[in-house]
């Protein structure tokens, strides 16, 4: 017994103390990686930020520069009339101190500068410079590495803008300015909004714009690791820091966010100190329980084991004492109770041999009547004992889900374990509320059949046996298969959703219409009149005072046609996806004729082989199409155009898809096939791509969903295929997911 206590003692007390320990350490741990990864994530976030405005702010100085020999010819002018238009820049450029023009060679041609201490006469040779060669070369602004102004104690940086003669194509020269990297300066200032956060910008590795100009004035060298975890700051210190790199005008910028490593990771040991307090509470709390129950259990325990070597050695008339805690005492009770009924039993055995055999027989015919029942149904039959688990599962039960009789464990885990992931929780509310509330339940689940497919079932149950104190101790149901059910329910709603967004797609199509042909018109219109001799044009452009050839040049320089033809194909398209709206709002009227489902595919296929897009990524006429054509199929009566819009637009829905990849490594395929099943013609079209996402499949023929990014996809394509064929043909739209991977659409039309 004394081994026993001992042992009860150190149970007790791993039990309430290991889990505690083991759950501390873990949730300790996971819990510095997060803090470590929002923080980084949120630095990283705040230095893509300054990263963003830096391109912007540079980018516009630049174009700003380059706006200085987009109106003018400068170097048609004087020395002091560039001079002049030079100072009439700085004037409204604040970021730049001083611009100096420059020819070819570098040699400066004319000089301004808002600061009064530098002698604008001194004529300057840059031909040396690096950063001035680059622009000349490329032809594109290029910035020079950052310095400090000895006599003011700023911060510059060099911006070299050459000017293009449109004429030649060559560099007809360069804008050298003077950048006043105070800009960057406001910049991190006003991105360092928290005591405890500061954003810093470098180029070359060294800080050329902070909240606190005396870090750029030091030189101070920076570049931290873009990853989580806890370094060293610019100017020493534990940090956690995030960082954005990218190439403006030749050199590289890396904007960078540093926040304090204690602010940051004072929410995790606020928590670690908590945690310790409960867990010293409960280490204590563990201890006392453990003590307690020790010395409250070994007394009943020794007297309970002597009264059982009693009755094993037959002494039937020993009985157990009544000491100790109130649940010792039960069990003394329940003992002395058992043995009592041990005597009574064996006096009555001999009598209940007999009636035993008559018994069997009964319960073996009460069985074999089930079971014809539950056949007769369908239905699977479960019984749950409670208390211990072990449920028994009928034959019916496991062959609904394609399991053998016996397949898998008796116990509650098992049916519990083939419940859909989302399922689970929804499930044993409703199962413990009726367990409580002592009412019958019905639900609708999803489980897991053996072939990995999920199949929805119909649970019934109720609760048949109650415990002395009202707990239930027996629950027993059935399990129907609702699949079918449940997805022809589907196709109506799917049906009700296409109608109700029907008649808004045909008002929106009505009214943006008119507005498009409008459009399309005047472009048309605009192009033709620039392209006409006509003399009415040569009349009005002298009118005008100049030439019809001199109004062509203008609008080629500047690219009016193009612009023009680029609006009248936007508004084209547009057309295109109203057109596609108001096909989807109303049965079409076109006439139906006897088609042949084989060579109107063949047909498709050969509009759809001349179908690519490089943009896009995907050329129809490199992939390899397979037919599987069934032979003596019947035709369907139906309207072609609409039905070969149909594959049309499933072909290249799949060409597109194959255009990311496939999945099985092979080279693009595209299978068609066609059948006659149940009285309808199957067209089957099917691709070996990367397939549709599961939690995508249900929305696939939504109006307006799609995949694609902004400017490839309407979302109209596979909404109005659909209508076409459920309400205009009366024939079936089906999305299906092939074993070996891929997607695969089925057209059902009634022959």
């Amino acid at each position: 017994m004394n081994r026993l206590g001992s042992l009860l003692f150190i149970m007790l007390l791993g039990v309430a103390v290991a889990p505690m320990l083991a759950l501390g350490l873990l949730l300790g741990w996971k819990g510095y990686a997060n803090q470590l990864e929002n923080e980084h994530r949120y630095a990283s976030s705040l230095a893509a930020d300054a990263g963003s405005r830096l391109t912007r702010e540079m980018g516009r100085v630049a174009q700003d520069a380059l706006s200085l020999g987009r109106f003018r010819d400068l170097f048609a002018l004087t020395p002091a009339e560039m001079a002049d238009n030079l100072m009439e820049f700085l004037a409204f450029e604040s970021a730049i101190r001083e611009v100096a023009l420059l020819d070819a060679q570098g040699m400066q041609l004319a000089r301004a500068g808002a600061f009064k201490a530098h002698s604008l006469q001194e004529r300057r040779d840059y031909s040396a410079n690096k950063s001035f060669q680059d622009a000349v070369s490329s032809a594109v602004p290029m910035f020079s590495l950052a310095r400090v102004d000895p006599d003011v104690n700023e911060p510059l940086m060099d911006l070299f803008v050459p000017f293009v003669d449109p004429r030649s194509g060559k560099v007809q020269g360069v804008a050298a300015c003077t950048l006043k990297l105070s800009l960057l300066h406001d910049l991190t200032r006003e991105l360092s909004v928290l005591p405890h956060q500061q954003v810093l910008i470098t180029s070359g590795g060294r800080v050329v714009a902070a909240p606190n100009m005396g870090t750029v004035l030091a030189g101070i060298t920076y570049a931290p690791v873009n990853a989580p975890g806890i370094q060293f700051g610019p100017q020493g210190g534990k940090v956690v820091t995030g960082s954005y790199s990218t190439e403006i005008g030749g050199q590289d910028f890396t904007a960078v966010a540093v926040l304090d490593a204690e602010h940051a990771m004072k929410p995790y040991f606020h928590s670690v100190g908590i945690y310790l307090l409960v867990f010293s509470g409960g280490l204590l709390l563990a201890a006392a329980t453990a003590y307690a129950a020790r010395q409250r259990l070994m007394a009943p325990l020794a007297m309970l084991t002597d009264t059982a070597r009693a009755i094993r050695n037959g002494d039937l008339s020993a009985r157990a004492r009544g000491e100790g805690l109130y649940e010792t005492q039960q069990l003394a009770d329940s003992f002395n109770d058992m043995t009592s009924r041990l005597v009574g039993s064996l006096q009555k055995l001999s009598d209940e041999a007999a009636s035993r055999e008559a018994a069997q027989a009964a319960l073996r015919e009460s069985q074999e009547r089930l079971d014809l029942a539950l056949a007769a149904v369908s239905d699977g039959l479960w019984d749950w004992q409670v208390e211990s688990g072990l449920t028994y599962f009928s034959a019916r039960w496991f062959s609904m889900l394609g399991y053998e009789p016996g397949e898998l464990p008796s116990h509650y885990e098992t049916w519990r374990s083939l419940l859909h992931p989302q399922d689970v929780v929804r499930a044993q509310d409703t199962v413990r509320s009726h367990m409580q509330s002592g009412v019958g339940f019905e639900m609708e689940v999803r489980m897991h059949c053996k072939d990995g497919s999920w199949k929805w079932v119909l649970s019934r149950g109720r609760v048949v046996a109650w415990g002395p104190d009202g707990e239930p101790l027996r629950v027993v149901g059935t399990h129907t298969d609702i699949t079918e059910r449940r997805h022809m329910l589907d196709m109506m709603v799917q049906s009700e959703k296409m109608l109700s967004v029907g008649g808004l797609a045909a008002g929106m199509a009505h009214e943006i219409n008119n507005p498009l042909s409008g459009i399309i018109q005047s472009a048309q219109v605009v192009l033709s009149r620039l392209a006409s001799d006509s003399r009415a044009n040569r009349e009005a452009a002298l009118a005008s005072g100049c030439t019809l050839e001199a109004l062509r040049e203008f609008a080629k320089r500047r690219d009016i046609k193009g612009m023009v033809e680029s609006m009248r194909d936007s508004a084209v398209r547009a057309a295109r996806i109203v057109g596609d709206m108001l096909e989807f709002s109303r049965k079409s009227t076109s006439e139906e004729v006897l088609v042949d489902v084989n060579t109107l595919l063949d047909k498709s296929v050969e509009l759809s082989s001349a179908d690519y897009d490089l943009k896009k990524k995907y050329d129809f006429r490199h992939i390899a199409i397979v037919r599987d054509y069934a032979r003596d199929l019947p035709q369907v009566r139906c309207s072609a155009p609409q039905i070969e819009q149909v594959l049309v637009n499933l072909l290249r829905n799949a060409a597109q898809a194959l255009s990311v990849g496939t999945c099985d490594g092979a080279p693009p395929r595209i299978m068609l096939r066609t059948s006659f099943c149940d009285g309808h013609v199957c067209i089957g079209v099917q691709d070996n791509g990367p397939g549709i996402p599961e939690e995508q499949r249900g929305r696939i023929f939504e109006p307006f969903f799609t995949t694609k990014p902004v400017g490839e996809g309407t979302g109209l394509g596979l909404s109005v295929s659909y209508f076409i064929v459920a309400n205009n043909h009366q024939g079936a739209f089906e999305l299906e997911t092939p074993p070996e991977g891929g997607t695969r659409f089925v057209v059902k039309l009634p022959a």
